[in-house]
């Protein structure tokens, strides 16, 4: 198994994510902007063109980094069934801290 170095995650607020985030990961903005058409219909996602984006590192300086798009929510999805992802692990030095 390799480690991913990106994962890209709908959220239903960028900039509130951004913000947990960093409060409570302490990951740091890196990149945010709106996504490109182009990149849009590459991904195969077509109506997240024009969508609010972050992207998020470590405070660690790991080579790793989250991409949070702004999309709606869908009603109809249901974990471990819908078509997709649906978690990343992310790895903390004192998961008790963490809990907290």
């Amino acid at each position: 198994m390799h480690l991913l170095h990106s994962a890209t995650l709908t959220v239903e607020d960028a900039e509130r994510s951004q913000q947990y985030y960093g409060q409570w990961l302490d990951y740091r903005l890196v990149e945010s902007g709106t996504v490109a058409e182009d990149l849009a219909v590459a991904w195969g996602a077509p109506a997240s063109a024009g969508m609010p984006y972050r992207v998020m590192a470590p405070a660690s300086g790991a080579p790793i980094h989250l991409r949070l798009v702004q999309g709606p929510k869908v009603p109809e999805f249901r974990p471990l069934v819908t078509l997709g992802w649906t978690a990343i692990e992310i790895c903390v030095q004192d998961v008790l801290a963490a809990h907290e």
